[in-house]
């Protein structure tokens, strides 16, 4: 008969085993949309805004090594206290000083924000990330295609609430349009790609002149 130090030696390898694969197919994920240079993802001073339950931003703090990775998102179940490197805040106002990172990326929590909190929410986040990212470092994110998102939507039976969707939808995309637009005028670089299913947008911040 196995003892119960035993049973729960084991119980502890199938949870860590469950743990690394959550991790490495959110990496796997994130890489995807973003296809970051081995250096990046080792040594760059990197912020995940909307980590979610911080899978990514575990991978390469624990698997690469990169001690500059750092995941915040609102949800309180975040275990900063044993992880400090990921934050549980408001991602629309970050908790990080001016030009803190080399990189800052997010993937699907903007457009998750334009339905749920409003196209100004979004933006919001946006420039958050802007804020935060150094002079010459990049600002990364992606979402669904519009179309795919507009799928999504027609699912919902409420006429009221698909409705309001579409809305949010439309007047969200109007606003990142701008927004875009604006951060062309100040000279940084944009470059929109569409890839199976998703669209990544890649900011690149102005040097210091």
């Amino acid at each position: 008969m196995r003892s119960v130090e035993h049973l729960i030696e084991q119980a502890h390898i199938v949870e860590s085993s469950k743990e690394a694969l959550a991790q490495q197919l959110s990496f796997e994920e994130y890489q995807k949309d973003f296809s970051l240079d081995e250096n990046t993802l080792e040594k760059s001073t990197l912020l995940d805004v909307g980590t979610g339950k911080g899978n990514f931003v575990r991978y390469l703090y624990e698997t690469l090594g990169n001690k500059n990775s750092y995941g915040i998102d609102h949800d309180e179940t975040l275990p900063a206290k044993t992880e400090p490197y990921l934050v549980s805040g408001d991602v629309r106002s970050l908790s990080y000083s001016d030009n803190s990172f080399d990189i800052t990326l997010s993937r699907d929590a903007f457009g998750k924000l334009f339905l749920t909190e409003g196209p100004d929410a979004g933006i919001k986040v946006l420039s958050e990330c802007v804020r935060v990212t150094k002079p010459g470092g990049t600002i990364l994110y992606s979402i669904k295609k519009t179309e795919g998102i507009q799928q999504e939507i027609a699912k919902e039976t409420d006429e009221e609430r698909r409705l309001y969707l579409l809305q949010q939808l439309t007047q969200g995309i109007e606003k990142e349009a701008q927004f875009i637009r604006e951060l062309q005028a100040k000279n940084y670089r944009i470059s929109i790609i569409f890839h199976d299913t998703r669209r990544i947008v890649k900011i690149q911040k102005p040097g210091v002149q």
